[in-house]
């Protein structure tokens, strides 16, 4: 447990985002997204449009990409940015080990440029290597000028192995590819294997959720080559609670308590404290990617973390470590539940999925400039118009 903080959320400190369309570059809306109220634009770089072939970086959508950098800017937003590795090309996955595999000896495979068929930089050094070589090449082409640059972590960029629910099997662990075993300190030992004293399950747990966080921390120093400015690290879900873990590691991991099924913390690596906590970079940001789950789920007056909403509990973990924090809008898109724990919970930026969602009817553009208004219009700290 962490000390409690009631901190809300003042008009002044506030800002508005919308995450636009990475694929289109739509422009037509950057104008009328500041006049209401709107200071940041969030972008993706995918890796798969940017380079189609090892070492060949589109020109031709480096062009495009500049030019809609700077249309976003010229319209007085700010820039957020993320250079998406969890659309990996096809290329990359002709490499040996470059797939993540579970205990069942299945690969994960999903429909390419879903945000979901990421590739294993947790456990693949070469997969690192090749990231690291994009990355230099992504600042090298795009520059510096952000606001803030995301991390892309795993599924849609989160913080995440995959789905531990695949193929049939509801409780995979995805550390069995080579390269994993070759580091793996309980090398065979299958989750739901009994050991004594459950050490089998307890040193590889903990092995498997801090090698999630060796890739975030390593990812953080790769972009510090390049970049001195904010940090953004997504994070999707519930997250491991009070004994959640230690309940999984008693049953040997065998996939029957509540961390492990059917709420899948355990096995995609949702351990937001342990992660959180190990960051010794100042400039770093947490992202609650679920500002609106609904309020029946949880109760945020409760004493208990287990019991609280994402948005509380993360923004109590970044408060408690002295980081800033920023929300994003899942599944619900309700502005009266993303408002409200943006407001309670103490969240310094909302930034809304999507452009095309918000603008295609114009009640709710509409209805997301009033909720703005309600906070008074936000102001710019980087860019003036």
């Amino acid at each position: 447990m962490f000390p409690f903080s009631s901190k809300e959320t003042t008009r002044e400190s506030v800002l508005f985002g919308v995450i636009g369309s990475y694929i289109s570059q739509d422009v037509s809306h950057l104008e009328d997204a500041y006049r209401r109220g709107i200071r940041v634009w969030r972008i993706c770089v995918p890796w798969d449009l940017y380079e189609p072939m090892e070492g060949f970086f589109d020109p031709e959508y480096v062009r495009k990409t500049e030019a809609y950098i700077r249309k976003i800017t010229e319209a007085g937003l700010n820039v957020e940015v993320q250079l998406s590795y969890q659309n990996p090309p096809p290329w990359v996955f002709t490499y040996p080990g470059s797939r993540f595999r579970n205990q069942y000896g299945d690969e994960w495979i999903q429909e390419p440029s879903s945000g979901k068929n990421t590739a294993n930089a947790v456990f693949n050094p070469h997969i690192r290597r090749i990231q690291s070589n994009t990355m230099e090449a992504f600042f090298r082409d795009f520059g510096t000028d952000f606001w803030t640059v995301d991390l892309s972590i795993g599924i849609y960029g989160e913080v995440s192995y995959p789905e531990a629910d695949f193929r049939g099997e509801i409780n995979s662990y995805w550390a069995f590819d080579e390269h994993a075993q070759a580091c793996c300190p309980v090398p065979g030992w299958i989750p739901g294997e009994a050991s004594e004293n459950n050490s089998s399950a307890r040193i590889f747990a903990n092995w498997y959720l801090d090698s999630m966080i060796d890739y975030v921390r390593w990812q953080i120093e790769e972009i510090r080559k390049h970049y001195s400015g904010r940090i953004n690290c997504l994070f999707g879900g519930w997250g491991l609670r009070a004994d959640w873990l230690e309940d999984a590691i008693t049953s040997d991991l065998s996939g029957s308590t509540y961390g492990e099924y059917p709420a899948e913390l355990v096995q995609r690596g949702l351990d937001f404290k342990r992660l959180i906590e190990s960051i010794d970079d100042d400039n770093f940001s947490v992202c609650c990617t679920w500002m609106d789950p609904d309020p029946r789920w949880y109760d945020d007056d409760s004493p208990r973390e287990e019991d609280w909403s994402p948005p509380k509990y993360l923004s109590q973990l970044a408060e408690f470590n002295s980081f800033s924090y920023f929300g994003e809008n899942g599944g619900a898109k309700s502005f009266v539940w993303s408002f409200e724990n943006l407001k309670r919970c103490g969240y310094g930026c909302l930034t809304w999925l999507n452009e095309e969602w918000l603008w295609e009817d114009p009640s709710r553009i509409e209805a997301f400039e009033n909720e703005i208004k309600g906070y008074g219009l936000a102001t710019n700290p980087l860019i003036s118009k």
